[in-house]
């Protein structure tokens, strides 16, 4: 189910970018939205010929809009709406590009947290130097408590192991130092839990070596997940207009120097998976293309087909040698 109406430039290239994305997938889409919106820029018939059907709801959750509020007031929001599709088992994901708070708020009264998890969280596969990694959580909470970073790290690890396919993955808490004394108490506190995790906890890892591959998931609350986020996507953004001319002069291949841009670009990562609750939900940035949304509805796609949400629940009853929740299953 794709939130038709979420994001700065919907409906228009969220419509795109579902249509871009039935190319390359053997999937059925669902648009959910106004249908009267939607029509106006293609027929039934043509998104019927690309497997897209359209599910109607008439209001839409703005970015300026307080979650929990319009979450209750707004009966038909269509963000709202797409998640409840996934609970009554006619659609088995959802994609959005709107409110991410709205987007967090739903998918929790509509799938349920998984037992053993208090928080959800949302988490970006970000590329490295060598290797990409997950930052987690990358905006779904801005308050969180130690335990909460404990569970950051364990969804997180399952994550790696299940989507990245890293046997052992290791595990770095974001700080202003290496040093176990260094950070707030948040960080130091979390610091200490996760010293006798089941996970392979390697310590502190600082902002200078994020993309240095040296851990394959950083944890740290939503706060500074996401200010991290978009201060990497706007120095990428930057580095990208600046150099774009310069890099053409040393490089020969201009395939070579698409590669390297295509790594710089935060589309090409589709969005951020949410993590902690029974079922398959990504956002995307506000300011998402077609190109993201394509992308994100192929990441959904993979991941129900390779069951990742199933192999994340088992894998975190296996560290934690308990139930944490029901499997869910994929297409």
């Amino acid at each position: 189910a794709i939130d038709a109406m979420g994001g700065d430039y919907a409906p228009d290239e969220i419509i795109k970018g579902a249509i871009e994305a039935s190319e390359h997938i053997d999937a059925d889409l669902i648009l959910v939205g106004d249908e009267k919106k939607i029509y106006t820029l293609y027929s039934p018939d043509y998104l019927s010929n690309k497997n897209i059907t359209v599910y109607h709801c008439s209001e839409i959750i703005y970015m300026d809009e307080i979650p929990s509020k319009a979450i209750l007031k707004k009966r038909y929001a269509s963000i709202k709406v797409a998640f409840e599709l996934v609970r009554h088992k006619k659609a088995d994901a959802v994609i959005s590009a709107g409110n991410s708070g709205a987007f967090v708020t739903s998918a929790v009264l509509n799938l349920g947290l998984i037992r053993g998890i208090e928080k959800p969280a949302i988490a970006s596969i970000l590329p490295g130097k060598s290797s990409a990694f997950i930052l987690i959580d990358s905006g779904a909470n801005v308050d969180c408590k130690a335990q909460h970073l404990y569970q950051f790290a364990l969804m997180g690890h399952a994550l790696a192991v299940s989507y990245l396919n890293i046997d052992t993955p290791k595990i770095g808490l974001l700080s202003i130092g290496e040093e176990s004394s260094k950070g707030n108490r948040l960080v130091k506190e979390a610091y200490k839990m996760l010293q006798h995790s089941p996970i392979n906890f390697v310590g502190n890892i600082e902002g200078t070596v994020l993309f240095d591959s040296l851990v394959d998931v950083v944890v740290c609350d939503g706060f500074v997940g996401n200010v991290v986020l978009k201060t990497c996507e706007g120095i990428a953004q930057y580095v990208k207009d600046l150099v774009l001319q310069e890099i053409k002069k040393h490089i020969n291949s201009e395939h070579e120097t698409q590669k390297m841009l295509k790594r710089l670009d935060y589309e090409e990562y589709g969005g951020g998976i949410i993590l902690g609750v029974n079922g398959l939900g990504i956002i995307c940035h506000g300011r998402s293309s077609a190109k993201a949304i394509k992308n994100a509805v192929i990441m959904a796609f993979h991941f129900l087909k390779n069951k990742i949400i199933d192999k994340i629940l088992l894998e975190l009853n296996r560290i934690n040698n308990r139930s944490v929740g029901e499997s869910y299953g994929g297409v």
